[in-house]
Order: structure tokens, then C-alpha cells, then sequence
């Protein structure tokens, strides 16, 4: 009757506590995930208990996310989960921690709550326009900023300034780091980091400008590196921490990020002070100038009460709190650093300072003093209970209907204190007899289970449950549930029931699960099954499906679609899933899918409605094979099989079929035009009416072709020949392509496939070819004879003209007449040297010009050149002509009146570009049975672009040099006749390098030759 009293009572008093709560005013804290570290817990903390001290109000907190991409989007979907959280109570006042939250939820105070008060707690008292300007991650300009009273104007908000003393704060840590040097500032890169540290820069420039400010920023380092960094400082660099945001997506260091105090304090090798209360008493921050978490709390509540009063929160001007900023610091970090406490000011609140003996330990000493008396007083009243319990548990374990078990901690069974009649697995045991586990736990893994279970619940004294296998008295094995309980030092309580049918009939659902789940992983296709009573979760993802979307079936079965894709889907998949479900009958469909890695997919889709017939249970099945390939694969077809129909239009191809079994061929004419009157379309005839339509100059060799293909000739058929197709006049010529497309298991030719395209034109055009070819080759012909014939009459004249010219000069020896024979004989010889280039160029066109092989001794050769150029050239004093011989002796089998043409011609084109310098002439080592002969001079130089033309016909660097452009070509023609090549090397103003290089064959000496005959004939014998 006291129970059902007691229980009545407390069900009021619950019911009546209810109802008080819900008429209560609440107020709400909106914490954004950049605003979730230390401090915000040490507020929130701090304004519930304000809010507990008043009977009718309490705090209730919301974080909201970190925004993603879709800002506009994002903030809507946040502010929806806000209004559907807080529909049925809406609060009195919002408290906004940061301007993202405020961004974030700012549509909520423009609609729905517009008549809710808002304050909104900032370290600033500007902040950004927009969300887009914090997510930048970098300081907002001033076209970017609003301030408070802009918003009081549209917004029922209030500021409350978490106000930031930079001077104060780099005073106190000059007073206890005397040797501080430079100031590192410690932060992310949101835009609040941004605007702190152009704040922190302009105090260090005005009132510390000896100070170096560095900034050590998440945009720059990750965390690792801000570790390596701050454990490389010593004491002359003071840390300044202001926030470090951990990403959301942190591969590694989640831990390290999740604790930056703790992780931070571990490298450093000083103190880190803060410009806010990050609650330095937990040992991680050293401490500031600032006002503590508390006392800002006390301001956030005196305008609260303000707003409780009836007071718009946009006639409340923007406060920065009537507390008093000071000084604070944790003393065990003086101790860590090696700071000594006389550094600190005299206004300053040491956390964790050393106390006296009694201060710490008077809470000991009076333990010691009431714990004999306590326990005097426990003993007496646990030994009046003690029977009334002993008899009062024996009753309640009698009447359990599991068998109860006394184990001591080796494993034997001591006692049996309960038998449950219907049982008949537990073992019998008289009184003062007892009986080991072993005897009904066979199994060894399962005996060293329970013996481990023993003795984890004797050391910890917390009950422990498990599943094991006995053996019964009949000897079957059974499943019994054990749940092992805590009685003495040396015993604990086996309570025991049998569970077998329950687990046997678990296995047999695991087997066909297993079963069941294994069949589906290691079909082809995906498989989808969800639950329509159950608003469409999905209850089976097979392992296609989720390799198709590229995600995990864990992360999908047992949620909804909107769980992990949103609300958005297509209207066709939408519509098709409502037809099968209203309908019941199956559709397919193949539809295009793009996963998460942006791969397109092209689905063939089946979707069943399956019902349970005892019941209202109903599955949707989803089936969806991936045609990507195949379909790729007939668009290719399809591609190929227009293209191959544009070549077959376009060349007017016959593709043909012979099915050597029935002697038959088929024909596709569909591109073929006849000369009059022969067949289109799809012929069939037989061989022999094909081989009669060929004309009889070509019948027997294709006919003959034919048979080779089908005796298995491996050559390819490819036939050009005469033929009148059944219904023209004329004949037509033909060019046919064949091959084998199958054959009998012997190898023997079963089908030939093939096409056939008529070559008339082209026949047209080759015969025009030839006739053109002809006409070329006999009009190069009397080209080259006018040329050679023309040079050989310009010769005879011009030859007396220079022998005049000579005799001239000796009946009028004055020195103007030997000026005018001078300019005539210079050009007499340009003139004949321009007659020889033509004479050469067209022997060498016409195959004319002679090259006679001999043996050529180089050196000699090259002084006669170095002697006849001083002689008749006219070399200016400042040009120096050598040759510079490689060898001491070198003699070619070559050509040396071609080598000497080439070698001459790039000494005449050397002279006409040197002005000073030298010209310089010869040959390298031979290698590799070649020798590369070359002209050397300190002329103008050619530029780089126009190296590749120099060796054309009539190019000309200079135009007003004297010359024809025709020595370097003539230089290229005669190296490629003698299997050799030539090229230039050169740099403008510097001057250049010509040089053509030739196969050669070294002739040894006499002496030399004889010795290598023996050597040769030795090798012989000994062979």
C-alpha cells in the first residue's frame, strides 16, 4: 500500500513539474560550429545558472553547421530544422554567438520570428554583410562591413561587444617574458582571424614597435607544421592564440585539432596567452587581459532581464558589458615555463596557486574523524537488515525460473540455489559434493570463455552476460544464457536459462540471411529492395548497387533516400515508383545515372511491387543493370555502319557474299551505277555466270586468283580486271578485294567475303598520268639540252672577250686602263661562273654530270685551294685564308673534282660575308666510314630562322652581294649524289660554318697495304 502511495505521489509531482516547464520562458543560444570551443561552453554554463536563480526561466542551446557551398540554400534548410524544433515554444530571446550564426539564421528574424529579440555577442563591433564575405577567408573591405545600428533600423538585435584588450594583454605578456623579441599570433584564416590580426599589427606598430609580429596562419601551415614551428621558438617569441578552426574534413590529427590548448602547451617552450577567457585554470592556456567568461554572462543577463521587462532589443544600445577587464593567469604555467611570480602584476588572478596545509587538506581531516563513527553506525544497521535481507533474497531466487548457480573462482559449482522443475538441464548435486563447470562445458574455447568471464566480474565487481554451450543431463548440447554476477572475493552467481530454440532458430536465420545477402552480392546486376510501410527505407543494397554509385551499402541501408541525397529526384523516377506501387505492376526503363564521381551510367531499370499475402508488409524491388558498355558498344555499330554506308555511297562499292557450299553469291548493288541497263540492289548468281561476264583477256587469271584463295592461298586476292555486267554494252573496269571469312574444322574455305568498286575513272586518270609523265620527262630533256647547248655558245664569245681583255691591258699599261680590264675581268668571271652553275644545274637535273672515283690525297689537294685562292682572289689584309689539315696524311677513294667544286663554292660564298677575321678551311677525323669536310669564317653570320633556306635555289642573304644563289644549292645537290648531306652552323655576328659530309674510303700507303695483306692472310690460315 506504501509503494502504490510513493508511486503515486511521485507521478504528480512529475506530472505538476511537466506543466511548470512548459509555461516557463526559455531563452535561446544559437552557437555556430566556429563558435563551439571553450569559452562558449564556460557561457553557456555560466548563463544557465542565471537562468536557474530565476524560477521562471531556463536556457536551451543549438549548434548550428558549418555552411556548405549552396550558402542560400544551406541557411534555409538550417532556419526550417530551427522552426520545426522550436514550433510549439518559441523563446523569449535569441542569443547569437558570431556572425556566422547571425548570417545563418538572419532569415528566421525577417519572417517567422520577427518580433523575437535577438543580442548577438561579437568580438567586433562591425561584422560582415553577407555569409559569402566570412566564407572568403579573408578580411572584408569597407564596402563589405555594416555595423549594429545599420541593423537596429531593419532588426529587433542588440550587440553585445566581447570586447578585445590588445594593448593590456601584450603588456602582460612583456612583464613576463622580458626577453620577448618577436610575438607570434596564432590563428585560422577566417575573416574574424583577419580583422584580429590587422587590430594586433596596428597596437604592435604604435605602442611595441621594437616588436617583430609574425603570423603563424591555418591558410599557410596545417597542424603539423604549426607544431614544428612553435616548438622551434624560445623564449624571446611570445604566442598570441586567438582560434584555430579544425577543418571539417581532417584526414589525420583530428584528435590534435579537437585539443589545440592541450597539443599546443605539450610543443611550447612559453606560455600562450589569449586576447579571451579560454579558461586557463584547466593548465592548457597560460592567460590574458580579458573579460572573463563570467562576468560577460552577467552582462548578457542584465539585458535579457531588460528584454523580460518589456524592452525592444533595437532600443537597447550596442554595449561592450559593464565589467572589468583584468588580468589572469594560470600559476602552474609560471612554474612549467621557469617564470618567476614576482613578474606578475599586482592586479592579477593566479589560477591553481599553492595553498597552506590546512586549506588543502581539512576536507581529509575531517573524513578521518567522522569515517569511524559512520562505519560504527553502518555495521550496527546492516547487521539488524543483514537477516531480514538473507532470508528475503533466498525467497526471490527460489522463485525465478532460471537455475542459479554458487561458483567459486576456480570453477567449481559450490551449490545449485534454484532448479527450475520444468528444466532438465541442470545437474543434480547432494549436499557437500560439488561438481567443476568442466564437467558440462566440453569445449575447450568455450570453457576458457566462461573462466575469463569469472574472473573479469571477481576483479571488476560488475555483472557480466554471456552465451555458452553445456551439456545437459541426457548429454545433448544446449545454448544457455549465463548472466554472471558479482557475490563475494571468491564466488560469484551463475544464473542460467536455456536458450536453444531461441539461438538454433537464430542460426537457421543467419544461414538463410547469409545465404540470402551472398546470392545477391554475386549477381551481375544491382538489386534494390525498400520498404514501403516504412516511408521507403531501404532494407537491401546489394554489392553491384553499391559499386554503381560509388557508396557503401552500411551508409544507406536503414535510411531513406532524403537521408543521403536530400528531396531532390527526378520527376521520371518519382512517377515511375508511385505507378508500380499504385498499380502493382512491373516497369522497365533504361535511364541515364550520373554517381557521386560524375561517371554517367546508363541504366536498364526493373521495378516490382512484392506483397506479403498474410499481411499489409509491401517491398518495392529495384533492378538495374548497367548497358553502358553494350550501349556505347551499338552506338560505335551504329557510327561504323553509317560510315561504312558514306564510303560504300561514296566510292560506289559492290560488297558481295560467296557461299562456296552452294556455289552462290549475293550482291549488294545498292551504290553501284551501271553503264546502261545492268541489275541494282541485291543480286544473287552463281561462279560461273560471274567468271562469263569477265572479258577473256581476264577471265582465266581471276578465275585462276579465285581458286588459289580457295585452295587456302595465303596471299591476299586483290584483282584489277575487265568486266560487261548482265544488262550493260560496254565493259567496266574492276578492282575486287577478297578474303576467307570461314572455314570447316579442316581449315577448308566455307564463305568468301568481299567487295568490288569500278576503277573507270581512275584507269582515265592513270593513262592521262602517263601521257603527262612523258611529256614532263621529254620537255626536262630539251630543257637541260638548251641549257648545255646555250652555256657552250655563251662560252666561245665570252672566252675572247677575257683573252681581249688581257691583251688590252699590256697595250695600255696606265693605271686607268688596268682599272677598266680589272672590272672586266671581274665580271668575265662572274659571268662564267654563272654559266657553269646553270651548266651544272642541269647535268645534275638531266643525270649527265660525271662522277669519276679515284684516289684523292686531301692535304695536297687543300694547299693547292689555300695557294690559288691568295692568288686570284682579292683578300682584304684583315682576312686571314688557312688550312688547317687533321691528319698528317690522308688519301680517299672518292670524288675529287666534286669535293674541290663543293670546297671552292664555300670559300667564294665565305670571301663575299668576311670583312675581317679569318677563313678557315678543312676536315675532320673520319668516323664511322665518314669524313665531314668544312669552311670556317668570321663573316656576318646567318640568323637562325633562315638556316633551313640557305641551301635553296637563288636564296640570297644579301641582295646587293654579287652572285646568283645558285653555288650552296648546286654545294646540297652534289652531296646527296654522293650519298652525303650538308648543313651550316652559325650565330649572327659571330659568323658560320659550312660543312658537307660524305661516305669515304681510306687508301693506305704502299707499305701500309702490304702489311695489312698479311695481316689478312695470317687470320685466313689460322681460320
Amino acid at each position: 500500500m506504501k509503494q502504490i502511495i510513493l508511486f503515486t505521489v511521485s507521478l504528480l509531482i512529475a506530472i505538476s513539474t511537466q506543466a511548470v516547464e512548459t509555461e516557463k520562458e526559455f531563452i535561446l543560444i544559437l552557437n555556430s560550429t566556429l563558435a563551439n570551443g571553450t569559452w562558449d561552453k564556460d557561457f553557456n554554463k555560466e548563463l544557465q545558472d542565471h537562468c536557474h536563480k530565476r524560477s521562471n526561466l531556463y536556457l536551451d542551446s543549438y549548434t548550428l553547421s558549418f555552411p556548405s557551398a549552396d550558402t542560400e540554400k544551406d541557411s534555409k534548410e538550417q532556419c526550417a530544422r530551427i522552426l520545426q524544433k522550436y514550433a510549439s515554444n518559441r523563446p523569449k530571446a535569441v542569443v547569437i554567438i558570431g556572425a556566422m550564426g547571425w548570417h545563418i539564421t538572419s532569415h528566421l528574424f525577417e519572417t517567422t520570428w520577427k518580433d523575437i529579440p535577438v543580442i548577438l555577442c561579437h568580438p567586433l563591433a562591425t561584422l560582415p554583410n553577407s555569409l559569402q564575405s566570412i566564407l572568403a577567408y579573408e578580411a572584408p573591405d569597407s564596402l563589405h562591413i555594416t555595423t549594429i545600428k545599420e541593423l537596429q533600423k531593419h532588426y529587433n538585435i542588440t550587440f553585445l561587444e566581447q570586447k578585445l584588450y590588445i594593448k593590456e594583454t601584450l603588456r602582460l605578456m612583456r612583464a613576463l617574458q622580458p626577453e620577448m623579441k618577436n610575438i607570434a599570433f596564432i590563428s585560422d584564416s577566417l575573416y574574424m582571424s583577419h580583422m584580429v590580426f590587422s587590430k594586433v599589427e596596428k597596437t604592435v606598430r604604435q605602442h611595441y614597435p621594437d616588436l617583430k609580429l609574425i603570423w603563424l596562419s591555418q591558410r599557410e601551415l596545417d597542424l603539423e607544421q604549426l607544431l614544428d614551428t612553435v616548438s622551434s621558438y624560445d623564449k624571446s617569441t611570445g604566442l598570441l592564440y586567438f582560434s584555430w578552426h579544425k577543418p571539417q574534413q581532417m584526414p589525420s590529427h583530428s584528435f590534435l585539432a579537437d585539443n589545440i590548448g592541450k597539443t599546443l602547451t605539450g610543443f611550447a617552450n612559453s606560455p600562450l596567452f589569449t586576447l579571451k577567457d579560454l579558461h586557463p585554470q584547466d593548465g592548457y592556456f597560460g592567460g590574458g587581459y580579458y573579460v572573463s567568461a563570467s562576468d560577460y554572462a552577467t552582462d548578457c543577463m542584465r539585458i535579457i532581464d531588460e528584454i523580460r521587462e518589456g524592452k525592444p532589443a533595437s532600443d537597447i544600445p550596442p554595449d561592450a558589458g559593464q565589467s572589468t577587464p583584468e588580468n589572469y593567469f594560470n600559476y602552474l604555467d609560471l612554474q612549467w615555463f621557469n617564470i618567476s611570480p614576482q613578474l606578475c602584476p599586482d592586479q592579477i588572478h593566479l589560477y591553481n596557486e599553492p595553498v597552506s596545509f590546512y586549506e588543502k587538506y581539512w576536507k581529509n581531516i575531517l573524513g578521518l574523524i567522522l569515517i569511524p563513527l559512520v562505519i560504527f553506525v553502518m555495521r550496527h544497521y546492516f547487521y539488524r537488515i543483514g537477516k531480514k535481507h538473507k532470508n528475503m533474497n533466498k525467497r526471490i531466487i527460489n522463485s525465478l525460473d532460471v537455475a542459479v548457480y554458487l561458483v567459486d573462482k576456480h570453477g567449481i559449482v559450490e551449490q545449485i540455489l534454484n532448479t527450475p522443475a520444468e528444466e532438465n538441464y541442470v545437474q543434480s548435486i547432494k549436499k557437500g559434493e560439488h561438481m567443476e563447470i568442466r564437467q558440462i562445458i566440453t569445449d575447450d574455447e568455450e570453457f576458457r570463455k566462461n573462466m575469463e568471464a569469472i574472473e573479469q566480474v571477481l576483479k571488476t565487481k560488475k555483472n557480466l552476460h554471456i552465451k555458452t554451450q553445456i551439456k545437459n543431463m541426457q548429454g545433448e548440447s544446449l545454448y544457455v544464457s549465463v548472466h554472471i554476477a558479482y557475490y563475494d572475493k571468491n564466488h560469484v552467481l551463475g544464473f542460467v536459462r536455456n536458450i536453444s530454440d531461441i539461438e538454433n532458430e537464430r542460426i537457421r536465420n543467419e544461414r538463410s540471411n547469409f545465404f540470402l545477402k551472398s546470392l545477391l552480392d554475386n549477381l551481375p546486376i544491382a538489386t534494390i529492395v525498400k520498404d514501403i510501410n516504412d516511408r521507403g527505407k531501404y532494407l537491401v543494397w546489394n554489392k553491384k548497387a553499391a559499386e554503381m554509385v560509388n557508396t557503401d551499402a552500411s551508409h544507406i541501408i536503414g535510411k531513406r533516400e532524403e537521408d543521403f541525397i536530400g528531396k531532390e529526384r527526378t520527376d521520371f523516377l518519382v512517377e515511375a515508383e508511385r505507378e508500380v506501387i499504385e498499380n502493382g505492376k512491373p516497369k522497365s526503363f533504361v535511364k541515364r545515372f550520373t554517381n557521386r564521381d560524375g561517371q554517367t551510367k546508363i541504366l536498364s531499370i526493373h521495378k516490382a511491387l512484392v506483397c506479403f499475402p498474410k499481411g499489409n508488409e509491401r517491398w518495392l524491388v529495384s533492378s538495374s543493370l548497367d548497358i553502358t558498355e553494350l550501349e556505347m558498344q551499338r552506338k560505335q555499330i551504329e557510327l561504323m555502319n553509317r560510315h561504312y554506308m558514306f564510303v560504300m555511297q561514296a566510292i560506289g562499292l559492290i560488297s558481295w557474299t560467296w557461299d562456296l557450299r552452294k556455289d552462290e553469291i549475293t550482291c549488294n548493288r545498292s551504290y553501284f551505277t551501271p553503264k546502261t541497263h545492268a541489275a541494282t540492289g541485291t543480286v544473287i548468281e552463281k561462279g560461273d555466270d560471274y567468271y562469263s561476264q569477265i572479258i577473256p583477256e581476264h577471265r582465266e587469271r581471276i578465275r585462276q586468283a579465285f581458286d588459289n584463295l580457295k585452295n587456302g592461298t595465303p596471299s591476299p586476292f586483290n584483282e584489277e580486271y575487265q568486266i560487261i555486267y548482265e544488262g550493260d554494252d560496254v565493259p567496266s573496269w574492276a578492282e575486287t578485294f577478297a578474303i576467307v571469312s570461314e572455314r570447316d574444322r579442316n581449315g577448308k574455305p566455307l564463305v568468301l567475303v568481299g567487295a568490288t568498286r569500278l576503277i573507270d575513272e581512275r584507269k582515265k586518270l592513270d593513262q592521262e598520268l602517263l601521257h603527262a609523265k612523258e611529256r614532263a620527262e621529254e620537255a626536262n630533256r630539251l630543257k637541260s639540252a638548251f641549257l648545255a647547248n646555250m652555256s657552250h655558245e655563251i662560252r666561245t664569245p665570252l672566252n675572247a672577250i677575257v683573252g681581249f681583255s688581257a691583251l688590252l691591258a699590256d697595250t695600255h699599261p696606265n693605271e686607268e686602263s688596268k682599272e677598266y680590264v680589272h672590272i672586266i675581268e671581274s665580271n668575265n668571271q662572274l659571268l662564267l661562273q654563272l654559266i657553269n652553275d646553270i651548266l651544272d644545274i642541269s647535268k645534275i637535273e638531266s643525270g649527265t654530270l660525271e662522277f669519276v672515283y679515284g684516289d684523292m690525297d686531301v692535304n695536297g689537294s687543300f694547299n693547292e685551294i689555300e695557294s690559288a685562292t691568295r692568288l686570284k682572289l682579292d683578300l682584304g689584309p684583315n682576312v686571314e685564308i688557312r688550312f688547317l689539315p687533321a691528319l698528317d696524311e690522308c688519301m680517299l677513294y672518292t670524288e675529287k673534282n666534286r669535293v674541290l667544286q663543293v670546297i671552292n663554292n664555300y670559300i667564294s660564298n665565305a670571301i663575299k660575308y668576311t670583312s675581317s677575321g679569318y677563313i678557315h678551311f678543312g676536315y675532320y677525323p673520319p668516323k664511322e666510314d665518314k669524313i665531314r669536310f668544312f669552311v670556317r669564317d668570321t663573316g656576318s653570320g646567318i640568323p637562325k630562322e633562315k638556316q633551313q633556306q640557305i641551301f635553296g635555289r637563288f636564296i640570297k642573304l644579301d641582295n646587293f652581294k654579287q652572285g646568283t644563289g645558285l653555288g650552296l644549292s648546286i654545294c646540297s645537290m652534289i652531296a646527296e649524289k654522293m650519298d652525303g648531306h650538308v648543313g651550316v652552323s652559325s650565330e649572327v655576328g659571330k659568323g658560320s660554318e659550312f660543312w658537307f659530309e660524305i661516305p669515304c674510303q681510306p687508301v693506305l700507303p704502299p707499305q701500309q697495304e702490304v702489311e695489312e695483306q698479311k695481316k689478312r692472310a695470317t687470320e685466313y690460315q689460322q681460320s
